[in-house]
């Protein structure tokens, strides 16, 4: 027999008969009979959508029958009785802009972090399809989403959601790349990323401001006396100068007690580079304390189970929501975060680094900067203090 080329079916529609709810409203489809040729209009199942009275409530509830419709037809249903798709096993598909989503999903799922990225990921895009259906756009065909349809729903997540110009700016991103691979995984479902022409909005540049020497020594006397657990998630932070989401990616099997070391893999830093970093004598009673030589190998250090070592991994999220009442309570400024305690200790060590006989190159070590540039445009930030006076030297004057 030969192999069809073209989908036996319509994508389903809804006739909405102008909007009058006192007629009928359906979800109607065509269907090619396999064999015959003969195109033929059916009817999807319309349940109880007609007694709805309210005409966005029926619209939205006959949507639901809409896609429900057509995945089974995706899945091989055919209205036709006593014909069985399966003995076609090539016949054509319809791709529609959630099926395409889905696909990169799962293309996804083969290189990305699945502790980290992925949720994130995934919860960005599961916002986007539910916009798509919510609008009447699930079943559209990829090529068939325009710059139009982005930029509506970059708008709904500033407006209706709330969502900061930098959430804004991040979804575009991760929409982009979306179409992107898409473009990767089959040509014919895009021509050209509808993505490509909308800026990002312009965002205000979020400084974590540091502490004074008398913050951080009340911050580290409360916490030893009433969260043990978080004083330990902190110094990692600290002593190790990683990021809140890379001290929760640590596990029992990066700590060598022995040689005083621990060793982070790519796949859990930002840079996706492995890391060696030394544990200071100041900081190796935290781990003895942890008990982490009695651990299983896979047990993450911090866990959502009350912080406490364990085998599932927790977000950053549960630690900052840890400390919002810590800085509540110490009358702490909101850009004082949790980040801003491992910027505070960099500092320190370049402000001192005589007293700490430290170089640029051993405190890049510690801070984890790779080049100088990056290092010198880090510390600029922060280093904001006025210079003495030294007018009494100048030759030219005024």
């Amino acid at each position: 027999m030969e192999t069809i080329k073209k989908p036996l079916f319509t994508i389903p529609r809804i006739y909405d008969a102008g909007g009058d709810i006192t007629k009928t409203w359906r979800v109607d489809y065509y269907f090619t009979h396999p064999i015959t040729g003969e195109k033929k209009r059916f009817l999807a199942p319309r349940e109880n959508a007609n007694l709805i009275k309210d005409g966005n409530k029926r619209l939205a509830y006959l949507e639901q029958i809409r896609l429900k419709m057509l995945d089974r037809l995706q899945n091989g249903f055919c209205p036709f009785k006593d014909v069985h798709l399966d003995h076609l096993p090539n016949f054509a598909k319809y791709t529609t802009i959630i099926n395409a989503l889905d696909a990169v999903l799962a293309h996804k799922t083969t290189f990305v972090s699945k502790q980290t990225t992925l949720p994130v990921y995934k919860c960005r895009q599961g916002i986007f399809k539910d916009w798509l259906n919510a609008n009447r756009l699930g079943a559209a065909r990829p090529n068939e989403i325009k710059s139009e349809h982005i930029f509506a729903f970059l708008s709904y997540l500033v407006i209706k959601r709330g969502n900061s110009a930098r959430s804004r700016n991040n979804y575009l991103v991760d929409i982009t790349s979306m179409f992107e691979t898409m473009k990767q995984i089959n040509k014919d479902w895009i021509t050209d990323n509808p993505c490509m022409h909308i800026t990002k909005l312009p965002t205000i540049s979020y400084t974590h401001k540091p502490y004074t020497d008398e913050q951080f020594a009340e911050i580290a006397t409360y916490l030893w006396e009433h969260d043990r657990t978080m004083y330990y998630f902190l110094r990692c932070q600290i002593y190790f100068s990683l990021r809140p989401i890379e001290v929760c990616k640590l596990q029992v099997k990066d700590f060598n007690l022995d040689n005083n070391t621990i060793t982070i893999e790519g796949h859990k830093t930002k840079q996706r580079v492995r890391k060696t970093k030394r544990i200071f004598s100041v900081h190796k009673q935290d781990f003895i304390d942890l008990n982490i030589n009695n651990l299983p190998p896979d047990y993450y250090l911090f866990t959502g189970n009350n912080g406490l070592p364990g085998a599932t991994p927790t977000t950053r999220d549960y630690f900052t929501a840890r400390f919002k009442p810590i800085k509540k309570h110490l009358n702490l400024e909101e850009k004082q975060t949790m980040y801003a305690l491992r910027h505070t200790f960099i500092i320190d060590l370049v402000k001192n680094a005589k007293a700490y006989d430290l170089n640029t190159k051993e405190i890049m070590a510690i801070s984890g900067h790779t080049s100088l540039q990056a290092f010198q445009n880090y510390i600029q930030k922060y280093l904001d203090e006025p210079i003495n006076d030294i007018s009494k030297k100048f030759k030219l004057k005024f």
